[in-house]
C-alpha cells in the first residue's frame, strides 16, 4: 500500500505542473498533466483493492466498474476521467494544436475538485458534497461536517 501515497503525491505535483503548463500557453501539455493527476487518483483508488492495471484504457475501465457504476465516486468523475484521456490522447499525438485554453482550464478546474490530494484528500462522494478518502482506512469514506471535523460516513471502499 506503500504505492498510494506516492501516486497521490504524483497526482498533486501533476496538477502544479498543469498550472503552470496553463499559464505558459501550453494547453496540450497542461490537459496531459491533468489526465495523469486524474489517471494517478483512479490508480491509487485501485490500490485500494489490490487491483493493477497495465494500460491507461485497463485503468480507466476498471476504476469506472469498482468505483463510479457502483456509485462510490460520482459519475462526473468518470466522464472527465474519459474526457482527460481523450483530450491527452489527442493533444499528444496531433500535429496541431487541438486542446484550447478553454479546455485546458475546464479540465484543470474539474481535476482540481475531483482528484485525490492526498492520504486525506478530498473527493466529491455520491451522497455528500465533500469527503475524504483515505486509503490508510480502507472501506471508509468521510463526510466532512467542517473543516476539522471528520465523520464517518459510509462504506465506500
Amino acid at each position: 500500500m506503500s504505492e498510494i501515497p506516492a501516486l497521490l503525491t504524483k497526482a498533486r505535483r501533476y496538477l502544479k505542473s498543469a498550472e503552470l503548463l496553463l499559464q505558459d500557453g501550453d494547453y496540450e501539455s497542461s490537459a496531459s498533466r491533468t489526465h495523469y493527476a486524474m489517471f494517478y487518483s483512479a490508480e491509487a483508488a485501485l490500490l485500494t483493492r489490490n487491483l493493477t492495471f497495465s494500460s491507461h484504457r485497463g485503468v480507466i475501465g476498471a476504476f469506472g466498474k469498482q468505483f463510479i457504476k457502483t456509485r462510490v465516486f460520482p459519475r462526473e468523475f468518470g466522464r472527465e476521467l474519459n474526457r482527460a484521456f481523450e483530450m491527452r490522447q489527442l493533444g499528444d499525438h496531433e500535429s496541431t494544436p487541438v486542446v484550447s485554453d478553454e479546455d485546458a482550464r475546464e479540465l484543470l478546474a474539474q481535476a482540481r475538485s475531483s482528484v485525490v490530494l492526498s492520504s486525506i484528500g478530498s473527493m466529491r462522494c455520491v451522497d455528500s458534497p465533500i469527503v475524504a478518502f483515505r486509503p490508510d482506512v480502507t472501506g471508509c469514506c468521510d463526510r466532512r461536517d467542517s473543516l476539522d471535523k471528520m465523520v464517518c460516513g459510509r462504506t465506500a471502499l
